[in-house]
């Protein structure tokens, strides 16, 4: 009997705890802190009827809206060196300086493109067929930056790259016959890599590729493990700071009971080498990871991310946790507040330090863009509270 009261005692005094450092914890008014860069994003205009794209000063005090175009806006870059903004406007790529001088580099963005569609299903088995359909360029151009700001990768029947020097583009990869369509997705932080998604209706399972801009090779990310045979869906995806390598957090394989499970976290080399960093369902209790997302890396190599530490499905709080060479098998609980992200790979940004991580948050019936602090010690800071018209989150110049 002694025994029971004292599990119930503990769990009470968890769930107390767990309610009470989200809720009491200091908000801090975003006038108070200082970003450490400008913070670039789209945003809904309601005078436009469109997505502009707006920059919170790094005060936070107000955002600032810096597009007044027609047509809306669904991806944009901004250069890490100058401030310059890359984005498409109708079938052309723009570029807007710093200075507000806007310069065309591409008038001829093709407004087709290739998808496919899932045709039969068997259990994980699909069947595609191809088909062209009509879309807006500003949906699948995907231009961005390389870290350094003299090169543009953006798609227009495959991947073009443009030298601000030389202010022209080459094709490094073209599309091929049996329609494979790549789109630029990130540059490695040496800017010897882009990684790329192949199609832009693809079976998740075999959606991401590796392209070497020096040596013009391209691999795909493709693995399996023993207890999940076959190609896992990928997720979340972010480079080393070694550069040599990508983190990445596989994706629900759908279903139930096993089949909801989320394989975890993966680190895979550029020399095509896969490495289980976290796998469910094989790490001790109490956590298991159902679910994992946002993987980055400090300047100290150690291994952060937020995942769903419980075992029923009715508990979708996340919590932050990080990993180092010492506790390999039995990551640290950074953080015990509740997280509810909006889950989407485009709206969220870790800081450049590497200190903590920027990311659109629900709390109760409000999305809010909070900082989320790897020192539990510094409180999780509201920079927005209403950012559900929000995306695309990217960091200005130094």
């Amino acid at each position: 009997m002694k025994n029971i009261k004292r599990v119930i005692c503990i769990l009470l005094f968890n769930l107390l705890y767990a309610c009470t450092s989200r809720v009491n914890s200091e908000v801090i008014l975003s006038s108070n802190y200082l970003l450490p860069r400008t913070l670039y994003f789209i945003k809904f205009d309601y005078k436009t009827g469109v997505n502009q794209i707006f920059k919170l000063l790094r005060d936070c005090k107000h955002d600032e809206q810096i597009t007044l175009l027609n047509i809306g806006i669904n991806y944009f870059d901004v250069s890490s060196k100058n401030g310059d903004v890359v984005y498409v406007d109708g079938k052309q790529l723009i570029i807007l300086t710093s200075t507000n001088e806007r310069k065309v580099i591409d008038s001829e963005l093709p407004n087709t493109i290739i998808i496919e569609e899932k045709i039969t299903e068997d259990n994980l088995n699909f069947d595609y067929k191809f088909r062209e359909v009509n879309i807006l360029p500003s949906n699948y151009i995907h231009p961005i930056w390389s870290s350094d700001g003299k090169y543009i990768a953006y798609y227009n029947q495959g991947i073009k790259f443009y030298s601000t020097d030389t202010e022209k583009a080459i094709t490094l990869l073209h599309n091929t016959p049996d329609n494979r369509q790549y789109y630029p997705i990130s540059f490695s932080p040496d800017n010897k890599w882009i990684l790329l998604k192949v199609n832009y209706h693809s079976p998740a399972y075999r959606n991401y590729y590796l392209y070497s801009i020096e040596t013009n090779n391209i691999k795909p990310l493709l693995f399996s493990s023993e207890k999940y045979p076959g190609n896992l869906p990928l997720g979340f995806i972010s480079w080393s700071n070694l550069f040599d390598s990508l983190f990445i957090s596989s994706e629900s394989l759908g279903g139930s009971g096993e089949g909801i499970t989320i394989p975890g976290l993966w680190k895979f080399d550029i020399n095509g080498k896969w490495e289980p960093i976290l796998e469910s369902k094989l790490i001790s209790q109490p956590y298991v990871y159902r679910q994992v997302v946002y993987p980055w890396q400090d300047r100290k190599r150690a291994i952060y991310f937020l995942f769903i530490g419980s075992s029923t499905l009715e508990d979708n709080n996340f919590r932050l946790a990080k990993i180092t060479d010492k506790n390999i098998e039995n990551p640290i609980i950074v953080r015990n507040e509740f997280i509810n992200p909006i889950k989407i790979n485009s709206d969220y940004l870790i800081l450049p330090d590497g200190e903590g991580i920027i990311l659109k948050n629900k709390n109760q019936n409000q999305e809010e863009l909070i900082l989320l602090p790897i020192d539990a010690k510094k409180p999780i800071i509201t920079l927005l509270s209403d950012s559900a018209t929000i995306e695309y989150l990217r960091w200005g110049p130094e």
